[in-house]
């Protein structure tokens, strides 16, 4: 175990410097403008708001590969202005760092992550609690450690911590949290197309300033399968244990959690379909039973001119003493990008969002247009 540990110790050292002299860094920035015309633009069930806006995306992905390190670094700056009588105008951060040291028999990795938005954007695919748009503010960090036993078989090891903090305070709706989480998997590769594993994970989630935390323990096994070249689909499954204080009130929950996904690609074409549940936490003082399905296609249909398509279907289950966070959310974005000349495109997408709550009779659904310019420049190097 000091072995091990010492060696890990090590390939952290190794890491950080290896990135204090690390060399030449490849660079791709981009910018987009778009025009945002959107007839409920607080996503409210009730007395829905026109409103018509600008947003400003300006971007980039930061990377340096070496033979022994590889780093990345992706930020993102959004600012959003609209002529509603709410207040929807926001300026957002978005901020993730990512690092691999590869080793002989091993691999020691770091993820972080910093995102200041709106509960506008934020809380869509979580509580549903966005009409307030109040500040949403999250920090991550993820250290993970890979070790090949043997040829075909590897262990990982990955720990994690999230920080979710809301300015709008309890009368919001929303609450701070912290959550930490822990998780052991292998890994047994049986052929060149086909592998399985196995993982337990552990939990422990806090929402700050109010009697409530839940404890789950999760256990998966899984499988992946590369069909051919152009194809490959793999699931797993398992269940959770859940055991919570919801304000003062101690309950117990159980059940299964499954994934199945399905990777394909052509010349033209890219095709991703994904089915999971899982218990993730929530800004809503409890941790959520989340099912989910995620559609995305992409098609090239001449030099120019690609077409998209992206669908979510959500359902959200509180396992803590209540049911107010217990919904149904559903989204439908076609798109279209046309290259029109050099590194600029014409891009524009229609989106559909729906929303409903099981404790309320009433439905928010949004239609919005979005027509916009992106810069792509070429890749660029960086000394």
């Amino acid at each position: 175990m000091w072995k091990t540990t010492g060696r890990t110790g090590v390939g952290v050292l190794a890491l950080a410097t290896g990135l204090a002299c690390a060399g030449e860094w490849q660079a791709e920035p981009w910018a987009r403008a778009n025009l945002d015309v959107n007839d409920n633009i607080r996503f409210t069930a009730t007395n829905p708001e026109q409103s018509t806006g600008v947003v400003l995306e300006v971007g980039g992905k930061f990377r340096n590969d070496t033979e022994a390190v590889r780093t990345s670094l992706t930020p993102k700056l959004v600012f959003r202005r609209y002529d509603s009588s709410a207040n929807v105008d926001s300026n957002d951060q978005y901020l993730t760092f990512s690092t691999r040291l590869l080793q002989e028999r091993g691999e020691v990795g770091v993820t972080a992550e910093v995102v200041r938005n709106t509960t506008l954007t934020s809380e869509l695919t979580d509580t549903g609690i966005v009409s307030g748009n109040q500040r949403h503010v999250s920090y991550r960090i993820a250290p993970s450690y890979s070790y090949a036993l043997s040829e075909r078989d590897s262990l990982q090891l990955g720990v994690g911590y999230d920080a979710v903090r809301y300015d709008g305070g309890s009368g919001s709706g929303l609450l701070d949290y912290d959550n930490s989480s822990a998780n052991l998997g292998y890994r047994r590769r049986f052929s060149e197309i086909l592998d399985g594993n196995a993982s337990v994970g552990y939990s422990h989630y806090e929402a700050k300033d109010v009697d409530s935390q839940s404890d789950t323990v999760t256990v998966q096994l899984g499988v992946n399968r590369r069909l051919s070249e152009r194809t490959a689909v793999g699931g797993s499954i398992g269940g959770y244990q859940t055991d919570s204080r919801f304000f003062g009130v101690d309950v117990s929950r159980s059940g299964g959690t499954a994934s199945l996904n399905l990777q394909h690609h052509t010349e033209l074409t890219t095709l991703s379909a994904a089915l999971s549940r899982n218990v993730n936490p929530s800004g809503g003082g409890e941790v959520l039973q989340n099912t989910s399905l995620t559609l995305a296609a992409n098609r090239r249909l001449t030099e120019k001119l690609s077409l998209g398509l992206s669908a979510v279907a959500q359902r959200n289950r509180s396992l803590g003493s209540g049911d107010q966070l217990d919904r149904d959310y559903y989204s439908l974005r076609p798109s279209f990008s046309w290259h029109l000349a050099r590194q600029w495109y014409l891009t524009g997408q229609y989106s559909y969002s729906r929303q409903k709550y099981d404790a309320s009779n009433s439905t928010a659904e949004a239609n919005a247009v979005s027509v916009g310019v992106e810069y792509r420049p070429r890749q660029l190097s960086l000394y």
